[in-house]
């Protein structure tokens, strides 16, 4: 049985969906009830809007924990289960590559951290509809964590991803056409990404 007083990680049931897998995986508590489902994405090793550095699933909320379902393109499934009573702080942040467009949630737990947007995958870089439903979900968690956990002032991460993937995509182009101008412009925001964590 999962205890409410630990934080786990473990690899899911595979499914052919993701909402088939969640539910095939996920060890609820007797007195636990979820209270929130949302598709969302998960941000690894920073705040970035580069595709290969997100991994999309689930976001729940229920009474007793925030749980996590998180694809992964070349390794098993996980599932994370974080308790309410483990969270140590909470805050909104925008988004560095694109940041006008989207928002996510930090939160604290256990001297880790994990990244998160509330979205459909398919909306994800379409623009405000990815912010409003983040928002949202801050909102929720608002509601569920003591005051002193919620950080409201909404930070916002630098934009060196951005920079470098516009002069990456246009030195690229120019040196060796299209081919060379994409790699030359992930590289650059990946680049970038490690400056926006070292200068957060």
């Amino acid at each position: 049985m999962t205890s409410n007083l630990q934080i786990i990680k473990e690899n899911t049931k595979y499914a052919a969906t993701i909402e088939k897998e969640f539910e095939k995986s996920i060890n609820l508590l007797p007195d636990e009830n979820i209270e929130c489902k949302k598709r969302g994405i998960v941000f690894k090793g920073g705040f970035t809007g580069i595709g290969i550095l997100q991994s999309p699933g689930l976001v729940v909320s229920t009474n007793r924990r925030i749980i996590f379902l998180m694809h992964h393109f070349f390794s098993p499934d996980t599932l994370l289960y974080i308790p309410l009573n483990a969270i140590l702080r909470v805050n909104l942040q925008t988004l560095g590559f694109l940041r006008g467009a989207q928002r996510a949630i930090q939160l604290e737990y256990d001297h880790e951290s994990i990244m998160f947007g509330i979205t459909q995958i398919q909306k994800f870089m379409s623009g405000s509809a990815g912010s409003k439903e983040t928002v949202e979900f801050f909102e929720l968690l608002k509601e569920k964590l003591p005051r002193g956990t919620v950080d409201e002032t909404v930070i916002e991460t630098s934009s060196w991803d951005f920079y470098l993937f516009l002069a990456g995509l246009l030195i690229g182009y120019t040196i060796g056409g299209a081919s060379l101008s994409l790699l030359c412009a992930v590289l650059g925001a990946l680049f970038g990404n490690v400056l926006n964590r070292s200068t957060r």
